[in-house]
């Protein structure tokens, strides 16, 4: 008697009966799979036309929501819905975290494992789970609990192939019934000299624990342990069935921590980098400051005054690094301190400056602040010193405009306004300003300037 399986691939594939045992042999594990891993399974086989497979058999998971709401048996997966079932028939190897379409239109991530026959490709092994955004929107979530068959305690490559983790389960003996290739490889690196197979689950259990655990946790959440150099999540499944107490998922995790270990470092070293910079350039304003006190020249003195000010305009990004958790820095607190030094520094006894910042609040990397901070430190330090003379106050607002690509800085004061032209060619500091917001901020600089006062305004791109 033909089963389903049969009748459908001898209808709509090339298959031999051959090929056809093959996928019956492994049709009955898919809902095995489907359970443990909390996921969709489906046989795809090949049609005559290659770019296109069809649905040949599926299992949905009994413990969570499917992303399916009919069988989709013997609905064809077409190239440009599924492009990692294409690719895996095409090529003869897997595919991984792949989107793909059903057939119900809505989105999946697909692993995809080839199936042979005789070194032929002869169809694929599909596992689906729901887009992250679906996945997120469920939001009671039932427990896992997988149903075992009697006769799925067996070896198929196929089924090696597919899972990631390592698998074991224990039997009521407290022995190890099942293992995959995985389990196998892991406790041969942790460093058991023979097959954990049939082993009692004492001699390898790699933790024990240290409280009680709610229902659910242990399976879902699983236990982070350390065996020497490797980090390992371990996750118990309660079964319960056919003679088998429970299943256990270890997931190697040692990458990630040495990753985490990595950026840590690179943290530190970095945070250390930002110090010494900070200070180097504290050195050299010291030394120039030193210099300033020794000159009888005023216009000397004005000269280093005014690098010494761009110099220490710099090291206030090095600093909000510094105070920071990451290697960017809020352009709020950098206009903040710009102003604080700068009315520390400007301190005329017959004149009140007083400055307002206003606008929108947003981050900068270490490379974009440096550049900013230096045009908005030069810009704010011509208005100290040239737009209120003669008078016994002044008014200065700094607005801040965050964009998608560009963001903007205005600087506006209410003094008493310079021929633009005339004092743009021979001033540094203006050049300074032109030639950072070309060159580093990738913008433009923009001056206007009349009797009741002065706006510079710039725009910069956001990363480099």
């Amino acid at each position: 008697m033909s089963s389903k399986v049969y009748d459908l691939c001898k209808e709509c594939t090339p298959l031999t009966d051959s090929d056809i045992q093959v996928i019956e042999a492994m049709q009955p594990s898919l809902q095995l799979i489907a359970n443990m891993v909390g996921c969709d399974v489906f046989i795809d086989c090949i049609t005559e036309d290659k770019s296109t497979a069809i649905v040949i058999c599926e299992a949905n998971p009994e413990n969570v929501p499917s992303a399916y709401a009919k069988s989709v048996v013997g609905m064809l997966a077409r190239k440009e819905d599924e492009p990692a079932v294409e690719r895996t028939i095409r090529l003869g190897i897997g595919t991984k975290y792949v989107k793909a379409v059903t057939q119900e239109r809505t989105e999946v991530m697909q692993n995809v494992e080839p199936i042979f026959n005789e070194n032929r490709i002869i169809g694929v092994l599909i596992t689906e789970k729901r887009a992250v955004e679906e996945i997120e929107a469920i939001e009671d979530e039932k427990p896992r609990q997988v149903n075992v068959f009697d006769n799925l305690i067996h070896e198929y490559d196929w089924l090696m192939q597919y899972i990631d983790e390592a698998l074991m389960m224990v039997d009521d003996k407290g022995k190890v019934c099942f293992r995959n290739m995985m389990a196998k490889e892991l406790y041969a690196k942790l460093g058991y000299g023979g097959d954990i197979l049939d082993m009692p689950y004492d001699n390898i259990l790699l933790y024990q624990p240290e409280r009680e655990y709610q229902p659910g946790e242990l399976e879902k959440t699983g236990v982070e342990v350390t065996v020497g150099k490797y980090f390992l999540r371990v996750k118990q499944i309660p079964l319960g069935k056919n003679g088998i107490q429970f299943a256990i998922v270890l997931s190697d995790i040692t990458h990630l921590r040495e990753k985490e270990k990595e950026l840590v470092n690179k943290s530190v070293a970095l945070k250390e980098m930002h110090h010494r910079i900070k200070n180097n350039f504290q050195m050299i304003a010291s030394i120039l400051r030193m210099q300033s006190r020794r000159s009888e020249n005023d216009e000397v003195k004005e000269v280093l005054e005014d690098t010494i000010n761009r110099l220490l305009s710099i090291s206030i990004t090095h600093e909000l690094i510094l105070q920071g958790e990451d290697d960017n820095v809020n352009i709020y607190e950098v206009v903040e301190s710009i102003k604080r030094d700068l009315l520390r520094s400007y301190i005329y006894p017959d004149l009140e400056v007083k400055i307002d910042v206003i606008g929108d609040e947003f981050k900068l990397n270490a490379e974009v602040a440096s550049s900013v901070t230096l045009v908005i430190n030069e810009l704010l330090q011509n208005s100290f010193k040239y737009a209120f003379t003669d008078v016994t106050s002044g008014h200065i607002i700094i607005e801040i405009t965050h964009g998608k690509m560009y963001s903007q800085v205005s600087i506006t004061d209410n003094g008493k306004g310079f021929a633009v032209d005339a004092v743009k060619r021979k001033s540094l500091g203006l050049y300074i300003v032109d030639s950072v917001v070309r060159e580093k901020l990738h913008g433009k600089f923009k001056i206007k300037s009349g009797p009741e006062g002065t706006r510079a305004s710039f725009d910069f791109k956001m990363y480099n």
